[in-house]
């Protein structure tokens, strides 16, 4: 009788429909994996994110209830989706070729998102001045503001390349190529998060707020929030490497702990308003640089194949949850909240400073660069600033008290996440054939990027050798 009740309470009846998200979504993996061949210029979080359009649609025919406010909430996607993600791309981080190109990468993701955020946050601020938003200000309790404006910018400043790079892999692009989008990738997200909380927390002070000295501990702040999430990862993942030296009768626990470990790091890092991101990452590339030798070939596969599934669930999952979001907007005050000038003068501004910080970055680093990145590889890079679940969740947490234009720029998120998603997603794969992206046998040396064969050749061969020794 109380497992009756328990079925029927509405709590549970929330984790069924979890539950039921979840296997719609590991099927929807296995029918585009085969459906991939009959579309493959299609990105596949296009098909996902059709796929949750659909559902939502049919389910709000069927019950007049949005599927999405039972699913979809912010504190679920920074606690339970976006971790697994950032923990798979800090364990298998090429080493070799990300420390070969460590200043590239952290060009990219330092100096161009902060100037991604600064220049999209001030173009719209000035379009608005000339008027080109109209009708913003209706209904808001104050108006558009600088600050508003650059909060809005360092959320459009998340890259989400999650499907640039998968289009990589399969095309094979060169490893310089891949490491410095991937790399740039997984750390801009961490930078323009910590932006997004320094401009939030000048919001709730105040217009009073924009003084020299209160600019000089934006940027103390920024730097003691980056730097410290990587120093609390670092530390995380350097002490946590010490516990495989005594786990060699106790082979099963390895994986969890490296699992445990590196959540910890990141709930502690979002306790201390840290950066969660930037410590998980480097907490997980720390222990696989440093235990990578002490752990068994089983924990190895365990671990391998662990992370590669919850990543990989985790990103359906936000795929067809922006699907289902989007259905919600549009049924409700999607035509109340959309303005047209509001979403020219973003995808432009994101189209157009992208390009530039890239080229433009690109340019001062191949004045000290062994091997010059070529312009075919910047305008790939250029093309791979996709928008998607880090700018989608942050512009639904930004409260409306705070900031009361947020509904009209959440419509704009979604309308970039879309094109960025559709037209650029779909328009890398044959853009890197077209271009003839230079190719190199390094990359295919990194064990992250193997196929299946090779994987389990390679997973055969560790535990005959591990046979061997015992």
């Amino acid at each position: 009788m109380r497992l009756k009740r328990y079925f029927r309470n509405s709590d549970c009846l929330s984790d069924k429909k979890v539950c039921i998200c979840i296997t719609v979504a590991l099927l929807a993996k296995i029918l585009f994996h085969y459906a991939h061949n009959y579309a493959r210029r299609v990105p596949e979080c296009c098909l996902l994110i059709c796929l949750g359009l659909i559902a939502g649609e049919l389910f709000y025919c069927v019950h007049e209830v949005h599927l999405a406010e039972h699913l979809f909430t912010t504190q679920r996607f920074f606690t339970f989706l976006l971790p697994p993600i950032m923990l798979d791309a800090g364990f298998f981080m090429p080493k070799k070729a990300f420390f070969q190109n460590i200043g590239t990468i952290l060009t990219y993701a330092v100096i161009g998102t902060m100037f991604n955020a600064f220049a999209i946050g001030m173009t719209i601020y000035g379009c608005y001045l000339l008027g080109l938003f109209s009708d913003i200000d209706e209904g808001a309790s104050k108006p558009l503001g600088v600050l508003e404006c650059l909060l809005f910018g360092s959320i459009m400043s998340a890259v989400d390349p999650v499907t640039v790079i998968a289009v990589f892999e399969e095309v094979k692009v060169n490893m310089v190529l891949y490491i410095s989008v991937f790399g740039e990738s997984i750390l801009n997200d961490g930078v323009a998060v910590v932006l997004y909380q320094v401009f939030e927390s000048f919001l709730e002070i105040g217009d009073e707020a924009i003084t020299f000295v209160n600019l000089w501990r934006a940027v103390i702040k920024f730097s003691i929030v980056a730097g410290g999430g990587t120093l609390m990862g670092c530390v995380f993942g350097y002490l946590g490497s010490f516990v495989f030296k005594a786990t060699k009768k106790f082979r099963m626990l390895e994986p969890m702990f490296i699992f445990i470990n590196c959540y910890t790091a990141y709930l502690i890092a979002e306790l201390l308003d840290l950066s969660a991101i930037l410590s998980i990452i480097f907490c997980a590339f720390v222990m696989m640089d440093r235990s990578e030798n002490e752990m068994s070939a089983e924990s190895h596969v365990v671990v391998k194949y662990s992370l590669k599934m919850m990543a990989n669930t985790a990103e359906i999952i936000i795929f067809i949850m922006l699907g289902l979001t989007s259905v919600q907007e549009f049924m409700t005050d999607f035509a109340h909240n959309w303005n047209t000038g509001l979403f020219v003068t973003t995808l432009i501004s994101v189209t157009v400073y992208r390009f530039m910080s890239v080229y433009g970055l690109t340019w001062i680093l191949n004045q000290f660069r062994a091997k010059p990145i070529p312009y075919n590889d910047q305008f790939v890079m250029s093309l791979s600033g996709l928008r998607g679940g880090i700018a989608f969740s942050l512009t639904k947490v930004v409260p409306p008290h705070l900031l009361p234009h947020i509904h009209q720029m959440l419509t704009t998120c979604i309308g970039i996440i879309f094109f960025t998603s559709f037209v650029q997603g779909g328009s890398i794969g044959p853009l890197v054939e077209y271009l003839k992206i230079k190719n190199d046998d390094d990359h295919f040396d990194q064990p992250h990027l193997l196929n299946d064969d090779e994987e389990q050749k390679e997973n055969k061969e560790k535990c005959d050798q591990l046979e061997i020794s015992e």
